[in-house]
């Protein structure tokens, strides 16, 4: 697929959607690639908590899902067996 005519770009400079036609395989690359560096920036705590739990498997993990925002981050709770 044919990029559209510009100016050479410097090399440091970075892609953006615009620069493919809109739909390519390049352009949705693009916007991955713009996710992922948000997503990796943002934080995100796993708190673990040793609680004894009655009536549940003493050798299972539980993970609650990811809350939060991107501006305070993200948390989840891990429930760690008693006897780990």
């Amino acid at each position: 697929m044919k990029i559209k005519s510009r100016k050479p770009l410097p090399v440091s400079a970075t892609l953006r959607p615009g620069d493919f036609p809109p739909g390519s395989p390049e352009s949705r690359a693009v916007v991955r690639m713009k996710l992922l560096k948000i997503r990796k920036a943002q934080s995100r705590v796993t708190v673990v908590l040793h609680m004894p739990r009655p009536h549940v498997d003493p050798r299972r993990y539980d993970f609650t899902g990811w809350s939060g925002d991107a501006v305070t981050g993200f948390r989840r709770f891990c429930l760690r067996p008693a006897n780990s």
